[in-house]
């Protein structure tokens, strides 16, 4: 077990660490700013549309998000369009 001192003298801790898992290898990388680690993380989730770490695992999560944004928006617009219609007809009475 190590001491206190050796402890301090360890140049990163777990949690700086991120392995990617790549088809023919793996990289380990540290990444000691916080922020920076969170923004890879961000950026690497983004880009492999993943929910849990593999590549395309969101991507049906995404679809179901995008056809309910899809839909939700023709619903504003045909309500808008009904109220616009509504009001021609009311000023041609």
């Amino acid at each position: 077990m190590m001491d206190n001192k050796q402890l301090e003298e360890i140049p990163f801790y777990s949690w700086n660490c991120l392995t990617l898992c790549l088809e023919r290898r793996d990289i380990d990388l540290v990444i000691k700013d916080e922020y920076d680690l969170k923004k890879l993380l961000q950026f690497l989730v983004f880009k492999l549309k993943t929910q849990d770490g593999v590549r395309d695992s969101a991507v049906q999560m995404i679809d179901i998000l995008n056809r309910q944004q899809h839909d939700e928006r023709n619903k504003e617009l045909k309500n808008s369009f009904n109220k616009i219609t509504t009001i021609e007809e009311h000023k041609m009475n």
